[in-house]
């Protein structure tokens, strides 16, 4: 695993050689916890995941909880919030 830091950034660091769609271990966990302590915000180029996926390596870093902005959330779970620029009719209105 690789950890860079954004040049010229505050905080921020992009996370090569993980594959998230696989389980890790223990001490990969503790190294991702450790980059995003020191860096704030992690960015792992090149990964296609699906939802639970996404929760399973979400709950590498704690607890997943629903987010408290309703008629965003993914279509298959209120655990994943959906940020895009992209104008949907489908969304709720808030």
């Amino acid at each position: 695993m690789k950890v860079r830091s954004l040049p010229g950034a505050r905080f921020g660091a992009v996370v090569e050689g993980v594959d998230l769609s696989e389980p890790q271990d223990a001490a990969t966990q503790t190294a991702l916890d450790r980059a995003l302590a020191e860096n704030y915000i992690l960015c792992f180029p090149g990964q296609s995941l699906e939802p639970d996926q996404v929760l399973d390596a979400s709950r590498i870093f704690g607890p997943v909880e629903p987010h408290v902005t309703p008629g965003y959330y993914h279509p298959d779970t209120d655990l994943l919030l959906v940020l895009t620029n992209q104008v949907s009719t489908a969304r709720q209105p808030l």
